[in-house]
């Protein structure tokens, strides 16, 4: 049973995690997701365990915060907003009470902010910032919608951007700038979609991805890379193409379940293994430079 599936409630009857997982019995840190500091240090979500600090100078590895008390985390990103760092977790409630909802912290892990998504949300996944227009967008997997949020108002309601009507469980999302539209993959299916942020209109665009459980976008080289969890590797897809294929960028033998992505300053990749509580440092040809054991 995979991490996204998991937690979006898609194989366990809408049960949450709470007592299904591991949690906080687990012995070592359970990297569900990842994110890049400007400091090149990395964040991590554990899911019960809540935010965590990497630095790969020193090795060390420190917690941020207090933990999520009544919610568990799902995805994060790191965003620079009015020159302030923050970090935007999605989180769910671990019981029947509350509702889905998206958090900013600080970098030491304080919360600074939340929104709520619509009443009877109970679920949600991605997130995507645009910290130009200071917008976060959110994916509610319950209904297949993504919400357009506001981050200079805390608290406000959402407001609907989109709906994807063949979706099977939507997961991970990343903003593609460059061309104004949203990368979501949907996790059952194994395919992902792009969607335009002005008019909210959806495309099928790449099919065959296996699991889809975390992206991460190289604006400089316009590449999409898409960590599967099922097929336990990474795929890569050039987003110039007018008709963009994934090719297997790395199959490590040592991945049993990458859930976290990002990419790192020098264009490498660190990949979050929640299965092994690893990190896996990728080189710029897919193989492996390091291996950090949380």
């Amino acid at each position: 049973m995979r991490l996204w599936r998991r937690l979006m409630g898609l194989t366990v009857g809408g049960l949450l995690l709470a007592g299904i997982v591991g949690g906080s019995q687990n012995a070592h840190v359970t990297p569900a997701a990842l994110s890049l500091l400007n400091s090149g240090d990395l964040v991590i979500l554990d899911p019960f365990l809540g935010l965590f600090q990497y630095s790969p100078g020193s090795g060390k590895v420190a917690p941020r915060g207090d933990g999520f008390g009544l919610y568990q985390g799902v995805d994060l990103q790191v965003a620079t907003l009015g020159g302030a760092e923050s970090i935007f977790v999605t989180q769910v409630p671990r019981s029947a009470a509350g509702g889905a909802r998206l958090v900013r912290f600080n970098p030491e892990g304080r919360e600074k902010g939340d929104w709520p998504l619509p009443p009877g949300k109970k679920r949600c996944s991605g997130v995507a910032i645009d910290a130009q227009a200071s917008v976060a967008y959110v994916v509610s997997p319950q209904t297949a919608e993504i919400f357009k949020l506001d981050l200079r108002k805390p608290r406000t309601s959402p407001r609907p951007l989109a709906k994807i009507s063949q979706e099977g469980g939507l997961g991970p999302m990343i903003l593609d700038s460059k061309r104004r539209r949203l990368l979501v993959a949907d996790v059952a299916l194994g395919v992902l979609y792009a969607v335009d942020i002005d008019t909210g209109k959806s495309v099928l665009l790449v099919k065959h991805v296996g699991e889809p459980s975390a992206l991460a976008l190289d604006a400089r080289t316009d590449e999409l890379f898409i960590a599967d969890s099922a097929g336990r590797r990474l795929w890569r897809v050039g987003l110039a193409s007018k008709d963009p294929a994934p090719q297997v960028f790395s199959k490590l033998k040592e991945l049993r379940e990458p859930t976290g992505l990002t990419l790192s300053g020098d264009g490498t990749l660190w990949v979050g293994d929640i299965e092994k509580g690893r990190l896996f440092h990728v080189s710029l040809e897919g193989t492996l430079v390091g291996t950090v054991k949380l």
